[in-house]
Formats: structure tokens, sequence, C-alpha cells
């Protein structure tokens, strides 16, 4: 894996953890959804495309979209199944 690689994955775990406490224990959203806004952002920068990094992206989309989906369930739903999920959450 390499470092940038490296560093979504962390960064990803990282906002799930975030917003885990944030949503469960704290009940602040919007510290939740400016998590992961940071992590998309990161993602965005991301420019290489190898079949490894699209795995990497993938995990930190589907992370962002489970930790959005108890705020939004509706457009999480939508983004879920365009991600290639055809299973519920």
């Amino acid at each position: 894996m390499t470092d940038a690689q490296c560093a979504i994955r962390r960064q990803a775990h990282q906002t799930l953890a975030k917003v885990t406490d944030d949503i469960g224990r704290r009940r602040t959203f919007n510290t939740a959804i400016a998590s992961v806004m940071e992590l998309l952002n990161i993602v965005a920068k991301h420019t290489q495309r190898s079949a490894s990094d699209r795995r990497v992206i993938q995990e930190a989309l589907d992370i962002a979209v489970l930790a959005l989906s108890p705020i939004v369930p509706h457009v999480t739903h939508a983004l879920w199944r365009e991600l290639g999920h055809n299973d519920r959450r």
C-alpha cells in the first residue's frame, strides 16, 4: 500500500470513529458532517487511479455514506446503490 493509500484509509477510519462518537454519544450532527466533508476532500485530492487506489477510495466512500446514513437516510440509500451495493446497510 502506498503512503497516499494509507493516509486515505487512516482518515476514513478516524472519520468513522469521530462520527460514531459525535452521533452516538454527543448527538452533534454538524461536526459529524464536517468530518465526512474532510474525508471527501482528501479523497478528491487523490489523483492516482490504479486498482488498489480504487479499492481504498471505494472503502472511504462506503464509510462516508454509512456515516451520514443516520442524518440523511434517503440520500445515502441512493448513494449506497450508486456505489454498487444492492443490499441494505
